[in-house]
């Protein structure tokens, strides 16, 4: 199923359960699960709560596939097509150079952001030993 079809077929999905859409609802229900992703994260980071890796990666595909979700009906919504929004960030995305720009500004760029968090995370001493 192509984005556009889907966009269609999830509002008239929702329509058909009486879900009431708005833009600022589709907003909202997106951060919502932006902050569902973001505590499986934090829960996995910490090792707590058993967040195993498979806990963990089933709960970001949940939420990311969620958000999309959202987003796709806040599209919908402001009579925006998800996929042409999708297609030209990542145009605008592929065609940006980071590096460039952060020299710029005096910074640089990290070759790998997992392990530059990992490793800002180490550093501190958050006093829950």
């Amino acid at each position: 199923m192509d984005l556009e079809r889907m966009q269609g077929e999830i509002k008239a999905h929702m329509e058909g359960q009486g879900v009431k859409q708005t833009p600022e609802l589709m907003l909202i229900g997106a951060m919502e699960e932006i902050g569902e992703i973001s505590r499986a994260l934090l829960k996995h980071r910490q090792r707590i709560m058993g967040y195993t890796r498979g806990k963990y990666l089933a709960e970001i595909s949940d939420g990311v596939g969620d958000v999309i979700i959202y987003l796709s009906q806040l599209c919908q919504e402001t009579g925006l097509s998800i996929e042409s929004s999708l297609m030209e960030a990542a145009y605008r995305v592929l065609n940006r150079t980071y590096a460039e720009r952060l020299a710029e500004k005096g910074l640089k760029v990290v070759a790998d952001q997992n392990e530059q968090m990992a490793d800002e995370t180490d550093e501190r001493d958050c006093g829950d030993k």
